[in-house]
């Protein structure tokens, strides 16, 4: 399959010759284009056959473990975005690393009150007193 070349759209000349018609130059553009595609034969699904045979096979990401895995991707590789969903008091003290994402099932949205969190998604990160899980609604340690 060769490519062929395709010039610019006769913009200069006006769509219709007569209000109702093609114009010739139109016409024969459109005509180019539609041979350029394939014609009869659709050209732009031979393409992707030929890529997709030609193409390595696709690593998937499969939903399972941490999300933090280090290294080239090759095969399956299994992920989940967080490390725990449990509660405020309950997210790991250590063995998180910079980065781990939880969910905090009763974790504080801005403006609910202490003992009525409705959960939110956390991340684990240094602060100037150490380390502490971070709600990403309020950018604050999280609570409860």
């Amino acid at each position: 399959m060769t490519s062929q070349p395709l010039s610019g759209p006769p913009t200069p000349t006006p769509l219709l010759a007569d209000g109702k018609t093609l114009s010739p130059a139109w016409a024969a553009w459109f005509m180019a284009l539609w041979r350029r595609v394939g014609g009869l034969t659709d050209k732009i699904d031979q393409a992707v056959s030929l890529a997709s045979a030609a193409a390595p096979g696709a690593s998937e990401i499969i939903a399972s473990g941490g999300l933090q895995r280090g290294g080239a991707i090759g095969g399956n590789v299994g992920v989940s975005l967080y490390v725990a969903m449990t509660t405020v008091a309950s997210l790991p003290a250590s063995g998180a690393a910079i980065g781990d994402w939880a969910y905090a099932l009763d974790g504080l949205k801005p403006g609910e009150t202490t003992g009525n969190g409705t959960g939110v998604p956390v991340f684990f990160a240094k602060t100037a007193t150490g380390t502490a899980w971070i709600s990403a609604c309020s950018g604050a340690a999280v609570g409860a």
